[in-house]
Parts: structure tokens; C-alpha cells; sequence
């Protein structure tokens, strides 16, 4: 597990809420404790549980600034926490990198990757010891219809798994729900039927 009886390890994960609720927030802390956590020594907890892997993380994230990522990494660990993650703790703000790249594309009715794709996951191989990726949000880095379309929901979990078994780690993302009803659900097939 990368979080005790939470996260299997080299599994892809799914955190999805209605936005400005803080998804980024709380997967940058998770971020911050899989790269500062030593189980010798600091054993951190996240999402409800005891973090038990350790290593490199990567965050790329759509949505942030290099500005707005430092303030909320500052406002999350102390200095202790965050000299423990320097030097595995990768942090992409795609706003100050270009904008966002999309992973898979939709070309004439076939869902393939693209090259950045190729070139991220072979970045991601290449960095080694690799726990956690981080990718936020989904819509940012899809460029097919995820919500509508089950065969493109299939191509990018399907290929997310991929990624998790090929880099021997998890791969988070976050997701928008629907505003429309989501404070009133009441069962989990709701919950689904919002994402």
C-alpha cells in the first residue's frame, strides 16, 4: 500500500469534488509527505491513513501558478517537512511551463497518446524510485470526451494503469464533479453518477 489499507500500490486513484474545495490542496500535502516521510523516522498519515511508501513524487498541475503552488506548499509543511521532500519533490505549474499538454487525443475517432504523453512517462522511467504522480486535473490533460465517452474513459484508465505498473508507483487525479446536486447526494451511486 502507499497509504495503509487506503492506496494499493500501482494503482491509479481518482479524487474528485466540485471545484474550489481544495483537491489541490490536499493532494499537494500528500505530495509533500510520500517525498519528506522516512518510515524509520517520520512516518507521515494522509487521506485517513499511515503513508508507507516513500520516494519521488511528481505533481503536474494545469490549474496553479509557480506563485500559488510555493504559497501552498509553504502553508503545508513546516521547515522540517519540506527539507525531508527537497530533492523529491517534483513540482510542474504548467502555467509557467507553456500551458497544459494533452495525454491522449481523440484523432478522427481513435483515441491515442500523444507525444508528450511518450515523453513524460519515459521522464517518469527514467527519474527511477518513483512513488507517487500527481495529475491535475484530468480535463486539463485529456483531449476526448472522459465523461460522456466510455471508450475514451477505457483508453485513458487503461492507460493510467499502464503508467502505474511501468513506473512501479501510484497515479492520482483529480477531477471536477457536476455542481449541479452534488450537496445533496446521499448514496455512492450518486457520487459516481456526479464525477
Amino acid at each position: 500500500f502507499l497509504i495503509d489499507n487506503i492506496l494499493p500500490v500501482r494503482v491509479p486513484g481518482l479524487l474528485a469534488a466540485v471545484g474550489g474545495l481544495g483537491k489541490s490542496y490536499i493532494l499537494l500535502d500528500l505530495c509533500m509527505k510520500v517525498a519528506g516521510g522516512d518510515q524509520s523516522l517520520h512516518q507521515e498519515k494522509a487521506l485517513g491513513g499511515n503513508i508507507l511508501k516513500n520516494g519521488k513524487v511528481v505533481f503536474l498541475g494545469a490549474e496553479d501558478s509557480a506563485d500559488s503552488i510555493h504559497r501552498r506548499l509553504e502553508s503545508i509543511a513546516g521547515p522540517n517537512l519540506a527539507q525531508r521532500a527537497a530533492g523529491n519533490l517534483f513540482v510542474v505549474p504548467l502555467p509557467d511551463a507553456g500551458g497544459p499538454v494533452a495525454l491522449i487525443q481523440n484523432a478522427m475517432g481513435k483515441y491515442t497518446v500523444t507525444p508528450q504523453y511518450l515523453d513524460i512517462r519515459q521522464q517518469l522511467i527514467d527519474l527511477g524510485n518513483i512513488a507517487l504522480v500527481v495529475i491535475d486535473p484530468l480535463q486539463a490533460f485529456a483531449h476526448a470526451d472522459i465523461n460522456t465517452d466510455p471508450a475514451a474513459g477505457q483508453f485513458w484508465w487503461t492507460l493510467m494503469s499502464e503508467l502505474c505498473v511501468s513506473i512501479n508507483a501510484n497515479v492520482i487525479i483529480a477531477h471536477h464533479m457536476r455542481k449541479e446536486g452534488t450537496f445533496s447526494i446521499k448514496k455512492s451511486a450518486q457520487a459516481r453518477e456526479a464525477i
